[in-house]
């Protein structure tokens, strides 16, 4: 490593230079091809006068067509040096080139791996580079959640207390086995969160859900309890699962027993206590 001209931190362009390797070696073996293909095409020039003089005198008579032949052979194996001569020159340049690693894209230096003077070799991680320009959001949804993620309104990442709003650009198909859950890929639409920043994904779902504090389970079953003239009643949920929010069919006037529902079971007498709320569904309900 003959010189470093980044620190980490500095923003970079594509194409800038990040480190540059000694490389006398590659120069001094450059510079010794582009004089043997001089030699060659003096030899090259000769030869083709050659043919031309010896054609003049087989024309004449004067001279074997033999040694015509004889010319053009030594013409044609002479292109094929000058021809091996420029790949190889080509390669030559290809190693000078590698002797200034520059930057693949843009982005910021967030470490230096390696100190002028350091003997690298090929594969060697020289400078670490963080791409700013393409930002996205990586999050694992349950597989269960996948439809309605893609059937979703208001995605958003959530960090810091800021909302970020996104579009949904790639699911990965494979499910991981141990939490059941499938990588999923977003966009942002406008300026994006910092690169490393951890949050929430939130989206908008057009199915109506119920909150998992209202949840019961009665036998194998989750549901909630609703009211029924002065009964509770239990109304299984098929696809509730603890933690979560369940989807739910019921009219969305139906009311819901939000207080005391751990203590019932499906049958059971109630009265409604009205709060003086609007909404049926948010009135408490408690056993007599």
């Amino acid at each position: 490593v003959a010189e470093i001209p980044v620190r980490v931190g500095d923003q970079v362009k594509a194409g800038a230079v990040l480190v540059k390797l000694a490389c006398t070696d590659y120069q001094i073996e450059h510079e010794k091809l582009k004089a043997e293909r001089q030699t060659v095409q003096a030899k090259l020039v000769l030869a083709q006068w050659h043919l031309k003089q010896s054609e003049l005198l087989v024309g004449q008579r004067t001279l074997p067509v033999e040694k015509a032949q004889e010319r053009r052979a030594e013409l044609a194996v002479l292109k094929g040096e000058l021809n091996a001569h420029a790949l190889k020159i080509k390669a030559a340049e290809r190693q000078l080139a590698a002797c200034s690693i520059k930057a693949p894209f843009a982005g910021i230096v967030t470490e230096r791996n390696i100190a002028v003077g350091q003997l690298v070799a090929n594969g060697t991680q020289v400078v670490k580079l963080l791409d700013f320009s393409r930002t996205e959001v990586s999050a694992q949804v349950s597989s269960h959640d996948i439809v309605a993620l893609q059937g979703a309104g208001g995605l958003s990442f959530d960090h810091d207390g800021k909302r970020y709003p996104l579009t949904l650009r790639a699911i990965l198909p494979a499910i991981q086995s141990q939490t059941g859950s499938q990588e999923v890929r977003l966009d942002f639409k406008a300026s994006p969160a910092r690169p490393g920043a951890t949050g929430r994904l939130v989206w908008q779902d057009k199915v109506q859900h119920i909150a998992t504090e209202l949840l019961v389970k009665r036998g194998e079953h989750l549901g909630v309890f609703t009211v029924n003239g002065d009964s509770a009643h239990f109304h299984p949920l098929p696809d509730a699962q603890n933690g979560r929010p369940a989807v739910i069919n019921l009219p969305p006037d139906t009311p819901i027993i939000v207080s005391g529902q751990y203590s019932l079971n499906d049958g059971s007498k109630v009265k409604v206590k009205n709060l003086g709320l609007k909404n049926a569904a948010t009135k408490e309900i408690t056993k007599p």
